[in-house]
C-alpha cells in the first residue's frame, strides 16, 4: 500500500525557484577506506563499494553541509568526521549529518587537518592555524604555543603510542602534556603505519620523506602526498604527477608513459591516496578517481558531474551551456548530459577570463587570460586563435554587440576594439577615452554604445565613455564615486553599480532608462568583499558579483543570494542566462543553476454524472479528463494517477490498477494536453460499486532527483446505488 503523501521534495505551485549544483565529483577528495567502502570527501561526500562498484552521492540536497570538504576520518564505531572549509566539523553517522557538539567552543570554521587515534579521540586543527584541539568525547582540550607547538599545524597522526604532528617549524611528539620538536624544517604532512612508523613529507632538495623507525630518521628522495598503507605492508603515495610505492627497501614511482597507461597525460595532482583489503590501490587525480590491482590501472568514471574544474568562465549558446576551464579546456551541457569540446592537455593553455556568444556570427568569442582573443565555432566545434595586428591582443575585460551587430571588445590595457564586418577599429585614450583600462560595454537605446573604463589597472572615475556618431564624450552616471559596474538589459536600459568612498564601502545601483529616466536604489549588500561586475538577463534581472555571493535585483526587490542558498560556496567568475527561466552562476568549482521554469501541473476535470454534482448513480458513465499546465521542456518526469475507494487509504494505479505504484506516463513532458482531448479514463457504473467518497489522485516526479514536482493534485466524486 502506498499514499502520494509519502512523497517528499514537494515545490509549491506557480514557480519553482530551488539551486542546484553541479561540481567534478570524483576529484581532489581526500580518501578513506572503511571495509568494504572507499570514500571521497571533497565537492562532495563519494562513497562507492569496491566489490560491487555500487556508487553513492551526498550532495546539499542529502544534508551535505557544504559542497566543499577538506578531510575526512572515521572513529570506532563507523561515524564519519568530516572537516569544512566553512562550516566547521561534522559527523555523518550514514544517514544524516550533524553538526560537531562542541563547535562552537571550538571555534573555527576552517577545518584543515583531521585524525581518530586508537582511543577514538578526534584531533583537529584549523586551516591555517597554531593551535591543535583534541576531543575526547566530553571535552575539547587546545595545544598551542604554551604545551610546545611551533608554527601552523599542516597534519596529525597517531602511532599507537603518542600523537604527532607536523607544522612549518618541525615534527612534534606529545609526550605527556607536552609537544617535543622531534625534527626541523617545514612538513606538509604525517602519517603512522602499523608498525608504528611515522612518515612526512617536505619541500627539501635532498630529501623529500622521512621515516622515523623509533630509533633513527631516513630520507627518501620521493615526492610524496596522501600516503596510505596497504594489506602487504607497502607504503603509497601520491607525487603530484603519479603515485609511488614503497617495498619496504625502496620506492618505485608510476607516472604515465611509465608504469601507468601512456594515455593518461592528464593525470596530475595526485594528492590523495587509499588502498582497500584487496590491495587495489585508489587515488585522486584531475580526471578523478583512479586505481591499480597490481596489473591494471582503471578510471573511475564521473558520476553525473561537470567534466572539469578551475572554470574560469560560462555562456549559453543555442547549443546549450558553454564553460571554459583554467587548463583550457571547453566543456558543454546540452540539457541532458556533459561532455567536453576538444580539450587540451592541462597546463597548456590559459583559459579565457570572458566569453560572449554573437549571434551574429553563431560563434563564442573566448578573451585571452593571456590577451589573444579567439572565436570558437560551434559548428565545428573548434577553437581558432585569430592572427593579425589589428586583432585585441590583450586580456579581455568586456563583450557586446551593438545594433548594427558590431562587436566591441573591452581590454585591460589598450582600449576598446570594434570588429565591424571584417574589420578591426581600436579606440584608445588617444581618441578620446578616460582611460585604456575598459571593463564594462553597454548599449543604449538610441544605438550609443557606453564603456566604463577605469578600474583595477588606472585611476577609478565616475565618468561614462560614451561613443555616438563618430567620437567619444563623457558623461557623470551619479554625483560622486566610482564606477565598479556597467551592462544595459534587453530594453537597452543602461545600468550602473557605483562604489562610494569610505569603509566598508557603500553602493548604489542607478538604471538609466530607454525613456530617459533615472532611478537609484542603495544597496546594503550583505556580500563579503568587494561587489564588482554587473550581468542582466533577456528578461532585465541584475545580477551583481560578489566574492563570496551576488545580488539580485528581481521584481522591483533585491535578493542576496549566498551558499546558503545552494549557489557553490567560491569567488563568482560569471553569471550565464539560459531560456526557461534558467540562471548559471559559474565559480571556479562549480556551476549551480536557478530554474524559476514555471512549475507543470496536472488538473483533473470529471464529468457524466446524471446531476449537477460528482454524484454519480447506476448507469452514469464517468469520463476523466487530465490537462497538464506550464510543460517544462526539457524536463524527464513520470506522472502517476491513482484512485483511491471509499474507506480505503490503498491506491490502485492507472492503467493497470494495481497496487504496486507503476507511472502512468514516463519520459518528456508532452507539449500541451496530457493524453490529448479525449477522457484519460472511462467507467460505467453498474450498481455494485461501494457508495461513498471516491478520489483520483495525481502527481509528476522528477526522474533525475526522484522528488515531487509541484503538488499532489487530487478530484473528489460520489457514488450512490
Amino acid at each position: 500500500m502506498l499514499v502520494f503523501f509519502l512523497f517528499a521534495c514537494v515545490c509549491g505551485a506557480g514557480i519553482c525557484q530551488s539551486w542546484k549544483s553541479y561540481v567534478k565529483e570524483n576529484g581532489y577528495g581526500k580518501l578513506l577506506v572503511e571495509g568494504d567502502y572507499l570514500w571521497s570527501a571533497g565537492a562532495v561526500l563519494y562513497r562507492f563499494d569496491v566489490n560491487t562498484r555500487a556508487a553513492r552521492v551526498y550532495r546539499r540536497g542529502d544534508g551535505l553541509p557544504e559542497n566543499n570538504l577538506s578531510c575526512i576520518a572515521v572513529d570506532s564505531r563507523g561515524t564519519k568526521w568530516l572537516g569544512t572549509a566553512s562550516r566547521g566539523l561534522w559527523l555523518f553517522d550514514g544517514v544524516a549529518f550533524e553538526l560537531f557538539g562542541a563547535q562552537q567552543q571550538l571555534g573555527k570554521s576552517s577545518i584543515g587537518c583531521l585524525a581518530v587515534d586508537s582511543a577514538d579521540n578526534v584531533w583537529m586543527a584549523a586551516l591555517g592555524a597554531n593551535e591543535l584541539s583534541v576531543w575526547d568525547g566530553q571535552l575539547l582540550r587546545v595545544y598551542g604555543a604554551e604545551s610546545g607547538l611551533e608554527g601552523t599545524i599542516r597534519g596529525v597522526t597517531d602511532n599507537g603510542n603518542a600523537a604527532w604532528c607536523c607544522t612549518i617549524k618541525g615534527i612534534f611528539r606529545l609526550d605527556g602534556e607536552q609537544w617535543v620538536k622531534e625534527k626541523e624544517k617545514a612538513h606538509y604532512e604525517i602519517f603512522s603505519d602499523s608498525e608504528g612508523n611515522i612518515w612526512a613529507a617536505n619541500y627539501s632538495d635532498t630529501g623529500n620523506v622521512v621515516c622515523f623507525d623509533g630509533a633513527q630518521w631516513t630520507s627518501y628522495t620521493v615526492g610524496a602526498f596522501g600516503f596510505s598503507e596497504a594489506p602487504d605492508g607497502s607504503i603509497w603515495a601520491g607525487t603530484g604527477n603519479g603515485v609511488a610505492r614503497f617495498d619496504g627497501e625502496s620506492w618505485t614511482e608510476y607516472t604515465p608513459g611509465d608504469g601507468m597507461p601512456e594515455t593518461w597525460a592528464e593525470v596530475v595532482d595526485i594528492m590523495s591516496t587509499a588502498v582497500d583489503a584487496n590491495n587495489v590501490l585508489w587515488a585522486t587525480s584531475s580526471m578523478g578517481i583512479i586505481s591499480f590491482d597490481g596489473e591494471t590501472w582503471s578510471h573511475l568514471p564521473m558520476v553525473s558531474s561537470i567534466p572539469m574544474d578551475h572554470l574560469t568562465c560560462a555562456c549559453w549558446t543555442p547549443n546549450g551551456l558553454l564553460f571554459e576551464s583554467y587548463h583550457g579546456g571547453r566543456g558543454f551541457f546540452d540539457g541532458v548530459s556533459w561532455g567536453v569540446y576538444n580539450a587540451e592537455r592541462p597546463g597548456s593553455v590559459s583559459g579565457s577570463p570572458s566569453m560572449f556568444y554573437d549571434q551574429a556570427r553563431n560563434c563564442v568569442w573566448l578573451g585571452g587570460r593571456a590577451g589573444h582573443l579567439s572565436l570558437f565555432d560551434l559548428a565545428s566545434r573548434s577553437k581558432f586563435m585569430l592572427p593579425g595586428d589589428d586583432v585585441p591582443l590583450n586580456p579581455t575585460s568586456a563583450m557586446a554587440l551593438d545594433m548594427a551587430d558590431n562587436l566591441w571588445v573591452g581590454t585591460s590595457f589598450m582600449g576598446i576594439y570594434r570588429l565591424e564586418g571584417e574589420t578591426w577599429t581600436r579606440f584608445s585614450t588617444d581618441d578620446g577615452l578616460t582611460s585604456n583600462d575598459v571593463n564594462g560595454i553597454a548599449i543604449a537605446a538610441n544605438g550609443d554604445v557606453w564603456a566604463w573604463a577605469g578600474g583595477p589597472y588606472s585611476e577609478p572615475g565616475i565618468d561614462v565613455n560614451i561613443f555616438s556618431e563618430g567620437s567619444w564624450r563623457q558623461e557623470t552616471l551619479a554625483s560622486e564615486g566610482t564606477i565598479m559596474g556597467l551592462a544595459s538589459d534587453d530594453e537597452h536600459n543602461i545600468w550602473g553599480l557605483i562604489q562610494t568612498s569610505g569603509w566598508p564601502a557603500s553602493y548604489t545601483v542607478v538604471r538609466l532608462g530607454a525613456d530617459g529616466s533615472l532611478k537609484q536604489w542603495p544597496l546594503d549588500t550583505g556580500v563579503t568583499g568587494t561587489l564588482q561586475g554587473m550581468f542582466v538577463s533577456p528578461a532585465g534581472d541584475v545580477w551583481i558579483r560578489g566574492y563570496f555571493g551576488a545580488l539580485r535585483f528581481a521584481h522591483d526587490e533585491w535578493q542576496l543570494v549566498t551558499p546558503a542558498d545552494g549557489v557553490s560556496t567560491g569567488v563568482i567568475e560569471s553569471v550565464a542566462f539560459a531560456p526557461h527561466n534558467e540562471t548559471w552562476i559559474c565559480t571556479e568549482t562549480a556551476l549551480s543553476r536557478l530554474d524559476e521554469s514555471p512549475i507543470p501541473w496536472l488538473d483533473f476535470h470529471l464529468t457524466g454524472a446524471t446531476g449537477t454534482t460528482l454524484d454519480f448513480v447506476p448507469g452514469d458513465t464517468l469520463n476523466l479528463h487530465a490537462e497538464l499546465h506550464n510543460p517544462m521542456t526539457p524536463c524527464d518526469v513520470s506522472i502517476y494517477v491513482a484512485f483511491q475507494l471509499p474507506g480505503d487509504d490503498t491506491l490502485f494505479f492507472w492503467p493497470t490498477f494495481s497496487t504496486d505504484p507503476a507511472p502512468a506516463f514516463t519520459g518528456a513532458l508532452p507539449d500541451k494536453l496530457f493524453w490529448g482531448p479525449e477522457p484519460l479514463f472511462q467507467y460505467t457504473f453498474n450498481g455494485s460499486e461501494p457508495a461513498g467518497s471516491y478520489f483520483v489522485k495525481g502527481a509528476i516526479l522528477s526522474n533525475e532527483t526522484g522528488g515531487m514536482i509541484g503538488e499532489i493534485v487530487e478530484a473528489p466524486f460520489a457514488f450512490t446505488p
